[in-house]
């Protein structure tokens, strides 16, 4: 039987104008690492509450870990890049998780999978601005938020195809969560030798003397101390800060859908399976748009749409809630996971694009943590309902704040490009 691929989310990937072939094969890159990813993803919750029976107060904690564990790689990851190679330092937090992938199918106490999980992030951490400061370098500052997108997109399909992998491993072997990380692994393993190959372009270098000496400027840590003093990343910092705080961990929304009975618990991982397919459908109009409208915009925006995702958790039992849930966690990551890094990425100097990112992302990834925590603890002890409407309240505080906010954040990146 034939299938027509010319209008799928994948077609539009692929036909996208303007787009190098260093974001095109990173793309590829994260769409292979997503796919490994995410079959863990899409059943440690189950695993650590249901198989492990531990509560979410646990659960919490160990999204914090989670979360939190990739903090010190990521500020590593980004001040390595400037002074080195970033398609090295990237390469080695890939080989890193990898490496945790096949250390899962050998860990059963908690503690364990607890610390493979923090190395785990650590190796995300390690790559994530080398990988955004190569795309950046590739491309020019117009169409950023085009190439965003656009990887953002491949790597979405592969958090999509990710969970739906480990549903079918853990329907066809009866639970055997050994398998689920074992074909996680060779996934990983798939994105490290796609990496291999790929020689980095430079946008902005015209010649190949031109780009050596980029790499030659000497990075220091008082070179570093400079980012701090544009009252432009000062304040993105702050916003980014104020509203992780407020954001609830994708796994502790759907063990909130479960155990309202909104979801079979057999059918857990396809929550992420329609999360992230949103997130497909909607990665590169989303990545135009906020070139065209302003990514200060889109990116407050996307926490209305985090809003509106908490507001479907509290639709008890209801399917109605689930889409709704689902849905505006989908838009959620779509207007502000690629579109950060665009916003970020023209405010800082070349030479110190990839510390500078990975500074925004380690506050990010540390307001994530503790909010995973926070609701953890109110879900323990404050019951379901009303830690949800604590954390809408917070949102709602924190997504005003912000707006006021990011006002001074556009003006300076209107004066920086």
């Amino acid at each position: 039987m034939y299938v027509s691929l010319r209008n799928s989310p994948v077609a539009a990937v692929l036909s996208s104008r303007g787009v190098s072939r260093t974001v095109v094969t990173l793309g590829f890159v994260s769409l292979l690492t997503d796919i490994s990813s995410e079959m863990v993803a899409a059943v440690l919750p189950l695993f650590v509450v249901v198989q492990l029976g531990l509560s979410p107060l646990t659960y919490g904690f160990v999204e914090g870990v989670y979360q939190a564990g990739s903090v010190f790689a990521r500020l590593l990851g980004g001040y390595l890049a400037d002074v080195r190679m970033p398609k090295t330092i990237a390469a080695i937090g890939y080989g890193v998780s990898a490496i945790c992938k096949a250390l899962l199918m050998v860990a059963t106490a908690l503690p364990v999978i607890m610390a493979i999980v923090a190395l785990d992030r650590a190796g995300k951490g390690l790559r994530t601005a080398p990988r955004d400061a190569m795309i950046a370098d590739a491309t020019p500052e117009p169409i950023l938020g085009r190439a965003f997108g656009f990887h953002r997109a491949l790597d979405t399909f592969g958090a999509l195809l990710g969970p739906i992998v480990a549903w079918l491993l853990l329907m066809m072997a009866l639970n055997d969560f050994m398998l689920v990380f074992f074909v996680s692994f060779c996934f990983a393993l798939l994105g490290i030798i796609l990496l291999v190959f790929l020689k980095p372009e430079h946008a902005e270098a015209a010649d190949k003397t031109a780009e050596v000496q980029v790499k030659q400027t000497v990075v220091t840590l008082a070179a570093v101390a400079q980012i701090f003093r544009a009252s432009s990343i000062r304040w993105l910092l702050i916003i980014t800060a104020l509203l992780s705080l407020a954001t609830i961990a994708d796994g502790l929304l759907y063990l909130s859908l479960a155990s309202q009975g909104a979801i079979q618990t057999i059918h857990f991982p396809l929550l992420f399976v329609a999360t992230n397919f949103v997130y497909l459908l909607t990665a590169i109009p989303v990545g135009n748009l906020a070139d065209r409208i302003g990514r200060p915009i889109v990116f407050a925006l996307g926490y209305i749409f985090l809003l509106m995702a908490y507001l479907g958790v509290g639709m008890v039992g209801e399917t109605a809630g689930l889409v709704i849930c689902v849905v505006g966690l989908g838009l959620y990551y779509t207007a502000t996971d690629g579109v950060l890094s665009a916003l970020t990425a023209p405010l800082l100097p070349h030479h110190l694009r990839s510390t500078g990112l990975s500074i925004v992302q380690a506050t990010q990834a540390i307001g994530r943590a503790v909010g995973a925590i926070l609701f953890g603890i109110a879900w323990s002890y404050l019951g379901l309902a009303t830690a949800m409407w604590l954390f809408v309240g917070l949102l709602v505080i924190a997504v005003i704040t912000a707006w006021l906010l990011l006002g001074r954040v556009r003006a300076s990146e209107v004066s920086a490009t």
